[in-house]
């Protein structure tokens, strides 16, 4: 009894948190000029209004090109699985935003929507981590962007062949 009224309290808690995110989503887009170029979405917190507007096959919502608030934020590399892009786990960059996080999803090129051409191949199994990496250093070296991100808190998250890659 005491122990499922401790875990109700705690949902409850949890719930009234994650009812209220401190932030809202923040926007931009830019292209890393690596070996193969690639467009990298970014969410960030912000206090700008955010709106809706297409993203691929979905529907985003976020505030685009907004300022950033001042601080450092934890960064949260996010790759998608193979036939997806920059969007698929769209709705996690913006509430991962929202939570006080920059979160920056590639669209890993040869293996993602539209472009398959190097499933199963190296593109696919070494040219993923290596995108990540060029992701990663276009990101701290972006002046509208690295400003917001605290390098001593640098995470990964995929699905599928994006889960693949954070194992790399």
């Amino acid at each position: 009894m005491r122990i499922s009224l401790c875990c109700a309290v705690m949902l409850l808690h949890v719930g009234a948190a994650a009812a209220a995110p401190p932030y809202r989503a923040g926007f931009t887009e830019i292209e890393v000029r690596g070996e193969t170029p690639f467009p990298l979405a970014v969410w960030y917190p912000t206090q700008a209004a955010e709106t809706t507007w297409p993203g691929g096959l979905f529907d985003v919502r976020a505030a685009r090109n907004a300022p950033a608030l001042p601080g450092r934020f934890p960064l949260i590399l996010l790759s998608h699985g193979s036939g997806g892009d920059q969007f698929h786990q769209h709705d996690w960059g913006s509430q991962l935003a929202r939570e006080g996080f920059v979160v920056a999803a590639p669209t890993h090129p040869g293996d993602s929507q539209g472009d398959v051409s190097g499933r199963g191949s190296d593109v696919q199994l070494t040219g993923r981590p290596w995108r990540i990496r060029e992701a990663l250093d276009t990101l701290k070296a972006d002046p509208a962007v690295a400003p917001s991100i605290d390098t001593a808190r640098i995470g990964m998250v995929g699905y599928s062949a994006g889960g693949y890659a954070t194992v790399v």
